[in-house]
C-alpha cells in the first residue's frame, strides 16, 4: 500500500506498507520537513506513479520503478 504521511522529519511524503514490517519512506523529494504532499498513487507496468508539488516546478508528475515480488 502507498500512502502520503508525515513524520515531523520529511514533512508529507510518500511511504509504503507491505503489511508486516513497519512503513517506509519511499523518498523525500522536497528533502527535509518540506512537504512536497505525493497525490494519487497508482502502480502500472510495474512503475508507481503519483503527482507532487515542487516549489520551484509546482504540480509534476512523478513515478517510480520497481519490481514486484510475488
Amino acid at each position: 500500500m502507498f500512502f502520503s504521511a508525515n513524520d515531523l522529519n520529511h514533512g508529507t511524503e510518500l511511504w509504503m506498507y507491505d503489511g508486516i514490517n513497519d512503513p517506509i519512506l519511499l523518498y523525500d523529494i522536497n528533502p527535509g520537513i518540506k512537504s512536497s504532499n505525493p497525490q494519487k498513487p497508482t502502480v502500472y507496468n510495474n512503475k508507481l506513479y503519483f503527482t507532487t508539488y515542487i516549489d520551484s516546478f509546482g504540480f509534476e508528475l512523478w513515478n517510480i520503478t520497481f519490481v514486484m515480488a510475488y
